[in-house]
């Protein structure tokens, strides 16, 4: 397969992170055909870093719009036939180009490739998110490779852009992604993807993610809600109409979300969104497996309001 590679490097302020980023790309066994950093009108020092790589950088300024405009438009310049995304605070591997394009050979019926990578959170050992998602029991990139659009449903396996080879063409059918969406536009792009396409999952770890207060990621909330709108989006697009088992799932999953919006309501003391949303995921699937599910929540609810807050529950 023609392995030659554009990378897509959204930045907004990102001085701090942005060159060791860009680093880890100058950095791989297997060098891409260009790095396209596109400075999302960044008001801080970022275009100052940048220029120092000189002609080894793509640059494209555009007034600020949001990421998902910003990745658009590197796909938009991009010249060759995969592109790999890297968040500006993020790091490669130095062979995960490689790998990923050795793993892609065999799979030429995947639209896009993933892996495994590190993170550290709230002051927690590193750890790496596939083996977070074994803990919570929501599959296997050997199953999510099986069923790839049933698997994005049930959890974001994808996790982060920063681990994404794609291939051009599938990107510029489906139209990028979706500015409408501040958060999870990502994993919107990855269910219309698997609609298309295999997905070809990597067990192997070839990213490391940095987490830090600027990263969009941290409002837990707002996250939950763009989920929210995400799975709604593709409930009433009816994507899985040709699937026995994808809209049930799909409704579950919508279900789930709406419980954990509540959960972040109780913990801030919001107890009529709290109570709204759980009456709302009761609605969302009146199937058994989501009624039990709503008597767990409530229960716990109950037990930590009796116990005055000395139970730690969710």
């Amino acid at each position: 397969m023609n392995a030659e590679i554009s990378v897509v490097i959204p930045v907004f302020n990102g001085q701090a992170h942005i060159a060791r980023a860009i680093d880890s790309v100058m950095e791989q066994t297997l060098a891409p055909a260009e790095i396209i950093v596109v400075n999302d009108g960044s008001t801080d020092d970022t275009l100052d870093v940048l220029q120092r790589f000189g002609s080894r950088l793509t640059i494209v300024t555009t007034p600020n719009r949001g990421v998902s405009r910003a990745r658009n438009a590197g796909i938009k310049k991009a010249k060759h036939g995969l592109i790999a995304f890297l968040d500006a605070d993020d790091e490669w591997h130095a062979d995960k180009l490689q790998k990923q394009v050795d793993f892609l050979a065999d799979w030429p019926q995947a639209g896009f490739c993933c892996c495994d990578y590190t993170y550290q959170d709230r002051g927690m050992p590193e750890t790496t998110y596939f083996t977070f998602l074994a803990r919570i029991k929501a599959g296997s990139p050997a199953a999510w490779t099986s069923n790839p659009l049933l698997g994005l449903v049930g959890i974001n396996f994808v996790g982060t852009t920063s681990t994404v080879l794609a291939k051009r063409d599938l990107l510029n059918t489906l139209g990028g992604f979706d500015p409408r969406y501040r958060q999870a536009e990502d994993y919107d792009l990855w269910i219309r993807c698997a609609r298309r396409a295999q997905v070809a999952v990597m067990p192997d770890v070839l990213v490391r993610k940095i987490r830090h207060t600027a990263n969009l990621t941290n409002n837990t909330a707002e996250t939950l809600h763009f989920h929210e709108l995400v799975l709604e989006e593709h409930r009433q697009r009816k994507t899985f109409d040709a699937c026995l088992r994808g809209p049930s799932e799909l409704i579950f999953a919508l279900a789930r979300t709406r419980y954990q919006i509540a959960n972040v309501c109780f913990q801030h003391k919001q107890y009529g969104n709290c109570v709204r949303y759980c009456r709302k995921a009761l609605l969302t699937d009146l199937s058994f497996r989501n009624v039990r599910l709503f008597l767990y929540y409530l229960s716990r609810k109950l037990l930590r309001l009796l116990s005055f807050g000395l139970v730690r529950t969710q």
